[in-house]
């Protein structure tokens, strides 16, 4: 079984729309669903402030962004892919945006970032993993 450390960031809204015992079984869900059983990784769940800070000091980009996902290969732990953080600000915006239960845009949301950490780019192969993840954890949203 995958293994998923979650951080949430101080100061986020108790009523978040999806919290962290549920994002942390969501991701080894998906994980599982990606054939990514043994995989290690930290989830991180942050505010649009912070994002916009990691997404600046990062990548320079204004503003924040939905997720980013950031590789740490470890020869000590060969199963530890990285973090991915997710704004859980923008993940409600877009959850209305595109009339989505929080749980399913989520669960695309930590495909998509998890694919990245597995190194794979955006294309049109990446998207049909992504849906393909979401598919198969829609039982479970």
């Amino acid at each position: 079984m995958s293994v998923v450390s979650m951080v949430v960031r101080p100061g986020l809204n108790p009523s978040m729309v999806v919290g962290r015992c549920e994002a942390r079984d969501l991701a080894q869900r998906v994980l599982a669903a990606l054939g990514m059983d043994s995989a290690e990784l930290e989830l991180t769940l942050t505010d649009d402030r912070e994002m916009a800070r990691l997404h600046q000091s990062t990548l320079g980009r204004t503003g924040p962004t939905n997720g980013l996902a950031f590789n740490d290969e470890d020869p000590e732990r060969p199963d530890y892919l990285g973090e991915v953080v997710i704004s859980v600000d923008t993940l409600a915006r877009e959850c209305e945006l595109y009339g989505q239960p929080p749980l399913e845009h989520m669960a695309r949301l930590m495909a998509h970032s998890f694919l990245h950490l597995a190194g794979m780019d955006h294309s049109p192969e990446m998207d049909d993993f992504t849906e393909a993840a979401v598919d198969a954890v829609a039982g479970c949203v």
